[in-house]
């Protein structure tokens, strides 16, 4: 890994989000400056057409914002995630050089200073994938990152990303399914690609906390059987056609995403296939 400099893009995707976002942008305003004062980090935040406050939080968050600057993309909201998320990785590449270090992050949980603190995994073991260990907030439970990261078992945002991992335009996330899409991208890199991440160093320190659910993803090891264990993910269809049922979305959802992790199963380069 080529690490010129300690910068960050922090990353976050909303849609309706208008009544988490303000402790989301908060916790990483928080966070960043408990790491360092005078670190240098982006905002970059894709936005799925916004119906409720969203926009106006983050408008009242920009005006006493630390960030050196704060970039907004439009989501196009008919699009999978998946498709969304590799559109906005590309436009990471755009600001790589200054700010090579991404955390991705969510808009439902809260950034800890654990997670920059991650950048020195990276740096001790020469490293550009490091996954840190995370909680759910409300029950108390979660992963170490040593466990999250041998079973697969955590979301974007416990991640440190050095810009040179990601692909450019190409992709990282699967774009058919929304249901495990991060998970499903784990499983292509360890065990189709052995591209393996490191656990953060300080195993059993939070880098996100989440307010109200366990998890988002689908716990699935491989060569086993698939667990929902994520309420988002089984009830959030804003990404869907208004029109459909979501009870047979579901259904469609969970059939697909097991479809692709038993190619996976079989040694099938899926991702590359994408279009």
């Amino acid at each position: 890994m080529n690490l010129k400099k300690i910068a960050y893009q922090v990353v976050v995707s909303t849609r309706n989000n208008g009544k988490t976002i303000h402790n989301c942008l908060s916790s990483i305003d928080s966070a960043m400056n408990e790491f360092n004062k005078e670190v240098k980090w982006i905002l970059v935040i894709g936005d799925a057409d916004s119906q409720d406050d969203t926009l106006i939080e983050i408008g009242k968050y920009a005006e006493n914002s630390s960030a050196d600057k704060i970039h907004l993309f439009d989501y196009d909201y008919h699009e999978k995630k998946g498709v969304n998320e590799n559109k906005l990785i590309n436009e990471l590449h755009d600001f790589g050089e200054n700010y090579p270090l991404i955390l991705f992050t969510e808009p439902d949980g809260e950034m800890t200073m654990e997670r920059p603190m991650m950048v020195f995994t990276a740096l001790t073991y020469d490293v550009p994938w490091v996954v840190g260990g995370w909680k759910a907030e409300t029950s108390q439970s979660g992963y170490s990152s040593k466990e999250a990261a041998d079973s697969d078992f955590y979301g974007p945002w416990a991640t440190l990303f050095h810009i040179s991992a990601l692909p450019k335009d190409n992709k990282l996330f699967y774009e058919t399914v929304n249901k495990g899409r991060d998970v499903l991208a784990w499983k292509q890199l360890k065990h189709i690609q052995d591209i393996k991440p490191t656990p953060h160093v300080r195993d059993f320190d939070c880098v996100h906390k989440y307010s109200g659910r366990e998890c988002s993803g689908i716990r699935c090891s491989f060569g086993g059987q698939a667990t929902i264990r994520d309420e988002q993910t089984t009830n959030d269809f804003s990404f869907f056609n208004p029109q459909d049922d979501p009870e047979d979305y579901e259904q469609k959802e969970t059939k697909l995403f097991l479809g692709i992790k038993s190619q996976l199963e079989k040694g099938n380069d899926i991702l590359k296939d994408v279009v």
